[in-house]
């Protein structure tokens, strides 16, 4: 016969388990852009597989046209996979994007053509945003990425985002399109 003290013992337990495992299965995202583990090598910020490129690392930076050149800080980074033709910001997550007119492009290298228009005084209208919005200072302070390096499989980039009073370490697996 079970005493009622048993009873709670085993049905916290229970209850444990059952948390740890909705946990546990809360925290499996599923491959996004598969690559292979085989012939994989690593070149300035390009991945390739079997010498064909997969995918590269794109830039953008206030001061220069960095869109395929590592400048020391980004204020943006992202990643086009090119067997998907899809590129994906990665610092800051939800991307710089700028308006020309009433277009809203999103794509990297559309915003830093269009902020070095801004910048070498071809526009009048400051064009970058962020989620929709002008920029806080804070927003602009915190976006980017320094110390970006690819690891030799090919399936995790590390990189620094700055912060008010220090950078924090991010790792962007590249499979699964996401960073943590």
């Amino acid at each position: 016969m079970i005493n009622s003290s048993s009873f709670k013992v085993i049905l916290f337990t229970l209850m444990l388990f059952l948390f740890i495992g909705c946990s546990a299965l809360k925290g499996k995202h599923p491959v996004v852009y598969p690559l292979p583990s085989e012939s994989i090598s690593i070149k300035e910020g390009k991945i390739f597989q079997n010498d064909k490129l997969f995918a590269e690392l794109r830039y953008f930076s206030f001061s220069e046209d960095a869109y395929l050149n590592k400048p020391e800080a980004t204020r943006g980074l992202a990643i086009y996979y090119v067997p998907f033709e899809k590129e994906v910001w990665i610092s800051p997550a939800e991307g710089w994007s700028v308006r020309d007119g009433d277009i809203e492009y999103h794509r990297l290298k559309d915003v830093q053509r269009i902020w070095n228009e801004y910048k070498n005084k071809l526009r009048d209208d400051y064009p970058l945003r962020r989620g929709g919005e002008h920029p806080s200072k804070e927003d602009i302070v915190t976006a980017g990425a320094r110390d970006i390096h690819i690891l030799d499989d090919g399936k995790i980039v590390h990189y620094k985002i700055p912060g008010l009073f220090f950078d924090s370490s991010k790792k962007y697996y590249v499979e699964l399109g996401i960073s943590k």
